[in-house]
């Protein structure tokens, strides 16, 4: 899957951003302590259809461009044992608003995160 580093910062909303090699026990109040003095919308953990457990990867909708944009600073950034893998997400190719994908090797459990097949529910 090819990097997602270099996809724009959009102009107008949704403002995503793919959110990747996150703790597999990761909640949604986690994310948003995360981005804490951001103005975060909505969080979207991804989860494991079958199990129902995390696939170690989500997507964060911010309010405004600029909390996007501060968002990124935390691509690297240590959490937990991991260091977190932070984009810009691609628009979905059917032009809805949700984003997708925006790691590299998305096809497996690597340290780089991602998740297991491909799957719908992007």
């Amino acid at each position: 899957m090819a990097d997602n580093s270099h996809v724009p910062l959009p102009t107008e909303p949704p403002y995503n951003a793919y959110v990747g090699n996150l703790p597999y026990q990761i909640v949604e109040e986690d994310v948003r302590n995360i981005f804490s003095g951001l103005k975060v919308k909505s969080v979207n953990l991804v989860q494991d259809r079958e199990t129902g457990r995390s696939r170690g990867f989500g997507f964060v909708e911010f309010e405004d461009a600029e909390s996007l944009k501060q968002a990124l600073e935390f691509d690297g950034a240590s959490f937990g044992d991991r260091n977190l893998k932070v984009n810009v997400a691609r628009s979905r190719p059917d032009g809805r608003g949700r984003g997708y994908g925006g790691g590299r090797d998305r096809g497996s459990y690597g340290s780089r995160g991602g998740g297991g097949s491909r799957g719908g529910g992007y």
